[in-house]
This record gives structure tokens, C-alpha cells and sequence, in this order.
């Protein structure tokens, strides 16, 4: 999910770029790298929803509660990245994705 984020934030740094531009060949990049935030936003929302909230957050869980609020909060800052063309709402969404990261610790193949 962390380099979908970053891949959202390339696609707004590229759409800031692209801004004001008028003609056609820049309108068309424009096009390209809105649908690109929007797949990868929608990539982390799909990621959570089909995976995390159905295979790894239990309702036996003692922290149950607590473990979907910040796994809904990553949906709603993912739903808001889609709807707006601010970096601030990509850094919120890294913030949530990060807020997740103590849940799952790496792991690692020896």
C-alpha cells in the first residue's frame, strides 16, 4: 500500500506539472496521470477491504475496535486522495497507512 501512496504522490507532483498547460499532448498526460492516482488509491481501498478487513482483523481481537477505526481511516484518506489534487491528502493517507504498520510487523525469510 506504501508504494501505491508514493505512486499517488508521483501522479500529483506530475498533474502540478501538467497544470495551466493548454495543449492537447499535456491535456492527454493530465488525463493519464489522474486515472493513475485514481487506480492506485482505489488499489489501497480494495487492499484493505478484500483482504485486511475480511482475513486479518478479527472480531476476537482485543483491540477489535481500534484495529477498524485505523483501518477505515485508511479508506477514507485513500476515497479522499481520489476526490482532490492536494498533496496533503496523500501525505495523510502514508500517515494512516503507517498508523497500520505496528499490526504487521515484517517478516522476514531466513
Amino acid at each position: 500500500m506504501l508504494e501505491d501512496t508514493a505512486t499517488v504522490e508521483k501522479s500529483l507532483r506530475s498533474m502540478v506539472e501538467l497544470s495551466g498547460k493548454p495543449d492537447a499532448q499535456s491535456q492527454n498526460q493530465m488525463v493519464r496521470w489522474v486515472m493513475n492516482k485514481e487506480k492506485h488509491a482505489q488499489n489501497i481501498i480494495s487492499t484493505i477491504s478484500d483482504y485486511f478487513l475480511t482475513q486479518r482483523v478479527k472480531p476476537d481481537q482485543k483491540d477489535y475496535t481500534e484495529r477498524l477505526i485505523k483501518h477505515h481511516a485508511v479508506i477514507v484518506a485513500a476515497m479522499k486522495v481520489k476526490q482532490n489534487a492536494d498533496m496533503t491528502y496523500a501525505s495523510a493517507l502514508t500517515e494512516k497507512i503507517e498508523a497500520l504498520l505496528p499490526y504487521y510487523p515484517e517478516h522476514k525469510h531466513e
